[in-house]
């Protein structure tokens, strides 16, 4: 017994812990699981740089003169905003010559009857129409648009949002450009960092010519690069379907950073409509991921958008925990002593919040997509301001 004894010990004298290689084999995976997620993520940064550095190239643009315009409003149940937008849309339209409105209107309450009540007291029911017991939903207002507006550009604008004349200009002077098909404002009442960081994204992406996200409260197309088939309405996300197929035969859409909107103030930005409209997108990026009538290009940005709204926040919360349980002891960090946890563990940590609201819209769209219930019929949520 005594040899054997002696034998075991020399080939095994001793024998690890399961807990200490577990935890080298669990951070191991961890870090690899991070990195893979979020190489996706650097491809897209480097895209994104890309597009900066082309926005800051002087470039020599051709103009043309743009010969009609059709303001389209999709509304439901907007009776205590409708009345405002209308004068809203008076007002910056008011230098302009051949200009039509639009108003495609699927209520329940007053909102028709107020919106044909202003266009007779203000005069100008040649120009402008109410179109009323539309199909429920936007998208659907907005392709029985695409068949029925005749003038060159068409302008979709939401009845929840304030334009300013000079910003609406700045929309008009880009759609004029003869490389331009569709273009859209940003958002100028939300300062959050979420906001600035996506608005200087799209702006990127555009300037490459890879707009698959677009602001639907102010955007204009031009008529000649859209049809019907340039929306599906089950999909939502019907502005951002329409700057896809608006570069599919060599057009650009692009956001206009100086053309900015504001929401009204009874606008609730409720958790629903931000999941409505995380759904849309959601799906509109998967579709147009795939789609092979797409350019490479577009089909990539698609992609990779798609892993920053789903991938990246579980990358994020896995490399914060990873992080975290290395500075508090709970991780062995041996294979990892070059890198600074405490640092990698703040900015992972700082860019999950950055992220997280967002990232629940999204996890809350997907959830209802797999149980099967459908947001994509739009019901605004307003407060009065009296």
């Amino acid at each position: 017994m005594g040899p054997m004894w002696h034998t075991v010990l020399a080939v095994n004298p001793c024998p690890p812990t399961s807990s200490g290689g577990g935890r080298v084999m669990s951070f191991g995976v961890a870090a690899i699981i991070i990195l893979t997620a979020l190489l996706p993520t650097a491809l897209h940064f480097i895209l994104i740089l890309l597009g900066a550095a082309l926005g800051y190239r002087k470039r020599e643009f051709v103009f043309s003169e743009i010969g009609s315009i059709t303001v389209v409003i999709p509304t439901r149940d907007e009776e205590i905003l409708i009345r405002r937008k209308l004068e809203n849309v008076k007002k910056i339209s008011a230098s302009l010559d051949s200009f039509s409105v639009m108003i495609y209107d699927c209520s329940e309450d007053k909102t028709a009857e107020i919106a044909t009540q202003f266009i007779e007291e203000e005069g100008v029911a040649d120009n402008w129409k109410v179109i009323e017991n539309c199909e429920i939903g936007k998208s659907n207002s907005v392709r029985r648009a695409i068949e029925e507006v005749s003038s060159e550009v068409m302008i979709l604008t939401d009845a929840d949002s304030i334009v300013d004349g000079n910003a609406f200009r700045d929309l008009l002077r880009t759609l004029s450009r003869a490389d331009v098909t569709a273009a859209c404002g940003i958002d100028g009442g939300d300062m959050s960092i979420y906001r600035r960081i996506s608005n200087w994204m799209r702006v990127s992406e555009s300037n490459i010519g890879a707009s698959v996200v677009f602001e639907g409260s102010l955007c204009g197309f031009k008529m000649s690069h859209l049809n019907l088939d340039s929306i599906d309405v089950r999909r939502n996300a019907d502005d951002s379907q329409l700057a896809v197929s608006s570069q599919r035969n060599g057009g650009k859409s692009v956001f206009v950073k100086e053309c900015t909107f504001k929401d009204m103030e009874e606008v609730v930005n409720s958790r629903e409509r931000k999941v409505r409209r995380a759904q849309g997108l959601v799906r509109h990026l998967m579709k147009e991921m795939m789609d092979s009538n797409n350019s490479i290009l577009i089909r990539l940005v698609a992609g990779f958008n798609l892993h920053m709204y789903t991938i990246m926040p579980m990358a994020l919360l896995l490399a914060f925990v990873t992080t975290a349980g290395v500075v508090s002891g709970l991780f062995d960090g041996t294979h990892f002593q070059g890198l600074d946890s405490k640092y990698l563990m703040i900015v992972s940590g700082s860019l999950l919040l950055i992220v997280a609201n967002g990232a629940l819209s999204v996890y809350s769209a997907i959830l209802k997509m797999i149980t099967g219930r459908d947001l994509s019929i739009w019901r605004p949520m307003r407060e009065s301001s009296d």
